[in-house]
């Protein structure tokens, strides 16, 4: 009997210690773990800063490469959102790219970050490399939202743009000055004869609808119209509340949000009656209307739920920015 209790003491004894090694080795596991978990947690807040730093500076693209000071503000945007995102980059770990009619067109975004291990400390590992990368660009949309019922010629805008007589572009003309009735309006939802109360709503407010390069051919839009088109360019040129001192939004300085600013679609003409959408472009309003007639002057712009189209032929001066992989 007496042997049986030394036994049966003996192992006790190593279930105890057994259950004590399991203890450190679960409280080590679970130590790891909590670094692996904060190390996960700083990687990817590290890849949604670098995001948004990419996506910022993209915003500012295309630009030439001799265009330094266009150059500096892509670099400077990428500091500021990672500096937003209490992370810390120069102009060093900012690089841009793809090169598209001489202009560069994305940009990628490192932002060098390691992550402070605690309890890993015991095994020789005190940080962990999280550093993260990432890349935007800047492409002609391929889609639109919110646009005009005005169009542009695409021979004359491209012959514009590189003669660089930008300013005084006629986006519908005048009474007395159209082309066998047509006077630069569309009817954008593709049915032809809308009339003025649907050109007058989405000349004021946009179309509230998508317009796609490729979806067909659109109806021109047939008559002046020039009671409609006053009220809605001279109510959207009137509430520009921007650069009060300064005449308000222009072709020099402008708020993306600003009633002034117009996208239209840039077409080739099919026929006296129809026409085809080769992309879009984006105009300030230079004044209010008189006599029908609308000038605007050409601009840079981005569309916000465009989609990109990636084709150089719709570069007309309409950006999407997205991430790249």
């Amino acid at each position: 009997m007496k042997k049986i209790n030394d036994f049966t003491n003996s192992e006790e004894g190593a279930i105890i210690v057994f259950a004590a090694l399991s203890i450190v080795l679960v409280l080590v596991c679970a130590a790891f773990a909590a670094d692996l978990g904060y190390a996960y947690l700083k990687a990817s807040s590290t890849q949604n800063a670098a995001d948004a730093a990419a996506l910022a500076a993209a915003r500012l693209l295309p630009v030439s490469p001799d265009d330094a000071p266009g150059i500096s503000g892509v670099y400077a945007a990428a500091v500021e959102y990672a500096e937003k995102n209490n992370y810390i980059i120069t102009a060093e770990d900012v690089g841009l790219g793809d090169l598209v009619s001489g202009k560069y067109t994305s940009v990628k975004v490192k932002i060098p970050c390691e992550a402070g291990l605690d309890f890993s400390k015991v095994i020789g590992i005190s940080s962990v490399d999280v550093s993260r990368s990432a890349g935007a660009r800047a492409a002609p949309c391929a889609s639109a939202d919110d646009i005009s019922p005005l169009c542009v010629d695409y021979l004359e805008l491209k012959s514009a743009i590189e003669s660089g007589n930008t300013e005084h572009i006629i986006l519908k003309y005048g009474s007395g000055d159209g082309d066998t009735g047509s006077y630069g309006a569309i009817d954008l939802d593709g049915v032809m004869g809308g009339g003025a109360n649907d050109f007058s709503s989405w000349l004021q407010f946009g179309y509230r609808g998508t317009i796609t390069v490729g979806d067909g051919l659109l109806p021109v839009e047939k008559g002046n119209m020039s009671g409609p088109t006053e009220l809605a360019i001279s109510s959207r040129y009137s509430e520009c509340t921007h650069f009060s001192d300064d005449g308000g939004c222009c072709a020099e300085h402008f708020v993306p949000e600003c009633p002034r600013l117009l996208k239209v679609l840039v077409v080739s003409k099919v026929s006296n009656s129809y026409v085809m959408v080769k992309g879009f472009a984006a105009f300030i309003i230079e004044s209010e209307s008189a006599s029908g007639e609308i000038r605007g002057s050409y601009i840079k712009a981005l569309e916000p739920g465009g989609k990109p189209g990636g084709e150089d032929d719709y570069n007309y001066g309409l950006y999407c920015v997205g991430l790249t992989s």
